[in-house]
């Protein structure tokens, strides 16, 4: 055979297959075709079309994104485009804060809080707070204009509309709304303020309970409190005010904005709550301070009782004898009991000026041969029911036996 030249295996077959099979030519082609117009059209899509903000990764810290996810749709470049963003109408809590007293203010300020990063901030109405997320997917507040913000406004008296925004390739989105009513201020405790501050020493306050002696003279009993230094019995219509670095009180809130005024915003059981203002206006609490039980005993406090008539008994108290008259106080003083029958006495006791043991004798029971009445002990938040008998008084007794012993006896019969 003459210069015969032998084809591979490989280009043979081929040859062969197409040959045979002429229709499959064109089924690669189209194949080929959709291929690269998949892989064109994806280079052709504007990486601009993104949010300006960068999206919160889908789980936070602990494996769980910490809010509901919620999309937002915008019609683009005649394209429908989707993204997934955290709703955060549950993170924020927002608080409408009452106006200072007196003050001529005519906008709103709010106490904005992010639950889950534990930080706040107060604003005036309207108002814009810019917002991000950090690298846990954790809303937080920005401190400098961003891509992502929420508008606040008053709608009525207490009606707050939040507008959630974001920024798409320079165009504004609202991404969501919703409206609330405003939430009371948080009520805050005495350890997130700076120590020696004016809200510190008021939420450090002593509060001992209802003002017991206060009660004798007003249908509304006052509180008792250890404010620093200072003990006073304030109402519910009293006002203090930090005045040369200690609580006092005064007789209106002062001109002053930025000057600290307090009242009592509620009593409950164990806590009293303040109403604070200063620059905006905050709640405190204070809880109900614990009080050492009493040892009383009538019978050996006070002896000798005798009724001498329906206005009018004689008694020993403490080795002190008195007669005392029908709703007389008896005040003790620097180790001695003292009767007070003036008005101005009795006033100066009241506001505080004067402090001890106070018995109020408030009945007189010349058939029962008993008296009763209260002893208030000197914190003025204790006080025990004092009933005494005549007929079991020390002079009594005594009394009893002297006559005993001079009984006449019965002689026997001859």
């Amino acid at each position: 055979m003459q210069g015969s030249l032998t084809e591979p295996p490989g280009q043979m077959l081929s040859q062969e297959y197409f040959t045979h099979y002429p229709s499959r030519l064109l089924w690669i082609g189209g194949a080929i075709l959709c291929v690269l117009a998949f892989l064109s059209g994806a280079l052709l899509i504007p990486i601009a079309d993104q949010p300006a903000f960068p999206l919160p990764p889908r789980k936070g810290a602990c494996g769980v994104m910490p809010q509901a996810i919620v999309p937002l749709e915008i019609e683009k470049r005649g394209r429908r485009l989707l993204w997934e963003l955290p709703s955060i109408q549950d993170e924020m809590l927002i608080s409408l804060s009452p106006a200072r007293p007196g003050s001529d203010s005519s906008r709103s300020i709010t106490h904005v809080r992010l639950k889950t990063a534990q930080q706040s901030r107060r604003v005036p109405l309207p108002s814009r707070i810019y917002l991000r997320f950090n690298d846990q997917g954790i809303l937080c507040f920005q401190d400098e204009n961003g891509p992502f913000w929420v508008d606040l406004s008053l709608e009525g008296k207490d009606n707050l509309i939040a507008k959630v925004m974001v920024v798409i390739d320079d165009a504004e989105v609202q991404h969501a709304v919703f409206s609330r009513c405003a939430d009371p201020s948080p009520l805050q405790k005495a350890e997130e303020f700076l120590p020696g501050s004016a809200l510190r020493v008021l939420g450090e306050a002593r509060w001992c309970g209802v003002d017991l002696v206060s009660a004798l003279s007003s249908p509304q009993p006052k509180q008792r409190l250890e404010i620093g230094p200072v003990v006073m019995d304030l109402g519910e219509n009293d006002w203090i005010g930090w005045l040369d670095g200690k609580w006092s009180k005064v007789d209106r809130p002062a001109n002053d904005r930025e000057a600290p005024v307090a009242r009592i915003r509620s009593v409950l059981p164990q806590m009293l709550e303040w109403d604070v203002w200063d620059s905006a206006h905050t709640r405190l609490s204070c809880n109900l301070a614990a009080v050492p039980p009493t040892h009383f005993k009538t019978e050996e406090w006070m002896s000798s009782l005798r009724i001498r008539s329906d206005k009018q008994v004689s008694c020993v108290i403490e080795k002190q004898s008195f007669i005392l008259r029908l709703g007389d106080w008896v005040l003790k003083e620097n180790g001695h009991w003292r009767i007070l029958r003036k008005s101005d006495d009795k006033q100066q006791l009241l506001e505080g000026f004067r402090a001890g043991d106070l018995f109020v004798l408030e009945k007189i029971d010349n058939k029962q041969k008993n008296i009763k009445g209260r002893l208030f002990f000197a914190n003025r938040t204790q006080v025990v029911e004092v009933i005494a008998s005549a007929s079991n008084s020390r002079h009594d007794k005594k009394h009893s036996a002297s006559q005993a012993n001079h009984r006449p006896r019965k002689g026997k019969s001859a």
